[in-house]
């Protein structure tokens, strides 16, 4: 089950294990285009959530594990009931303090100095299952935007994948694990209201947190509308990307100005 980059590449490194078999798919809605690709060049079933609980009640599907990376909708009793070393999910920040959504906003809102991809098991509530291991790493939330943190923190998923599937393809048995509880839940539309410049804001701060494009970041209302907001930072951070891309023409008029 999953989405985005992070889902693909963890994908590509399973399908080069002969130990693992994989049974079924179930992909998310955004961001998976080349997951689907590559999912069914090796010919493997794409399936809905509701899909593979019909197959799981009617005997037809059984797995040793499932396996979630970035997958938003709930995953529900019958297949987590159906995976006999249970089910485990890649979370893109440290639990137990950071469930639900906002994980990266709130770590540049708080210029928190660490990061983490966490593994842990999944229970039929969303990012409260038993902790297996939160893969931490370095961050400088003075320096970072949403859009940046995500990268970083999506190749600390594919890490930690890695390094758990490893262990249970050597060994398969349910991991180690510490509790998973307190911490903070943000909701989608927690998050979307988060977003609104406020007059107590650290302006600057407020639009790097938020700054993940194509969707819509930190803004004002004029008028009944909103309006994204950008800086010099994510101007500078914008102009970086395409000198990368070698247009000469745009390398001349950079230096010249």
């Amino acid at each position: 089950m999953g989405r985005k980059n992070a889902a693909y590449e963890t994908l590509k490194w399973l399908l080069r294990k002969r130990e693992v078999k994989i049974k079924a798919a179930i992909i998310g809605k955004d961001n998976a285009q080349k997951l689907r690709g590559l999912l069914k060049l090796k010919k493997i079933p794409i399936e809905n959530r509701d899909q593979i609980e019909k197959k799981i009640k009617k005997g037809s599907l059984k797995a040793d594990l499932g396996l979630s990376v970035l997958y938003r909708e709930k995953i529900r009793a019958p297949i987590i009931n159906n995976c006999k070393l249970g089910v485990i999910n890649f979370h893109p920040a440290p639990l137990p303090d950071y469930k639900g959504n906002a994980g990266y906003n709130i770590a540049i809102l708080k210029n928190l100095k660490e990061w983490a991809a966490c593994a842990h098991y999944v229970d039929e509530n969303f990012d409260t299952g038993p902790i297996i291991k939160n893969q931490k790493f370095k961050i400088n939330a003075f320096e970072e935007t949403a859009f940046s943190l995500e990268k970083k923190t999506s190749q600390q998923i594919v890490r930690l994948f890695c390094d758990i599937l490893s262990r249970l393809i050597a060994n398969p048995r349910k991991l180690s694990t510490k509790r998973n509880t307190g911490g903070i839940y943000i909701s989608r539309q927690q998050m979307e209201r988060m977003k609104k410049i406020l007059p107590s804001d650290n302006i600057d701060q407020k639009i790097r947190a938020f700054w993940f494009p194509p969707y819509s970041g930190a803004y004002i209302s004029l008028k009944g509308k909103n309006y994204t907001l950008v800086n010099d930072f994510i101007l500078r951070s914008m102009a970086g990307s395409y000198l990368k891309v070698g247009d000469s023409s745009y390398t001349r008029s950079v230096s010249e100005a």
